[in-house]
């Protein structure tokens, strides 16, 4: 899921629900349910399409990297990807993030492409929905339109702890 090179077109492969209904975002804010909106339906039939076009596309050498927009949405998986390469490869991306574009989890995919044109001819040829994100970039930040500015480190360290502090308790538990 790592990014692999600087200068890779990165895509959202599906569509991004215009809800924050059980999304983590949602939870972490105190957004009532009333105000995140409804779980998102899964629509299957655009789900097949999706990893038909996944499948298809990395068959074909066009795929470097790929990443679930699940746990946290988009800009999380984007982060993610940028973390498996050691934080040395970023993204600037396309447009400035919204709450819901960022964070709203759907069964989408995050893709790094190794030919952009390719992988968005085999995506309409699927019928799979699609949007360019972003550019990586030899930098460790993501950086988007506006100002929006996030160095790769602090994110990391942000995401890293909670999960470093529960094992270094639990691991403090079964010692004592």
């Amino acid at each position: 899921m790592s990014f692999k090179r600087a200068g890779s077109p990165v895509y959202r492969l599906g569509t991004t629900p215009r809800t924050l209904g059980g999304s983590a975002v949602a939870e972490i804010l105190g957004i009532g349910a009333r105000a995140a909106g409804a779980v998102p339906a899964i629509d299957y039939a655009a789900l097949r399409a999706e990893i038909g076009a996944l499948l298809a596309a990395h068959d074909a050498g066009f795929v470097l990297a790929a990443h679930d927009v699940s746990d946290g949405g988009t800009l999380v998986a984007l982060a993610e990807m940028a973390f498996a390469a050691d934080c040395t490869i970023g993204a600037q991306l396309e447009c400035e993030p919204t709450l819901h574009g960022a964070f709203a989890e759907s069964g989408s995919f995050v893709v790094e492409a190794a030919d952009g044109a390719a992988f968005e001819a085999l995506c309409r040829a699927h019928g799979a929905p699609f949007e360019r994100l972003a550019t990586t970039i030899a930098e460790g930040v993501l950086r988007g339109p506006g100002g929006f500015e996030c160095a790769l480190r602090d994110l990391y360290e942000a995401w890293s702890a909670p999960l470093r502090d529960f094992y270094a308790d639990a691991v403090a538990e079964t010692s004592g």
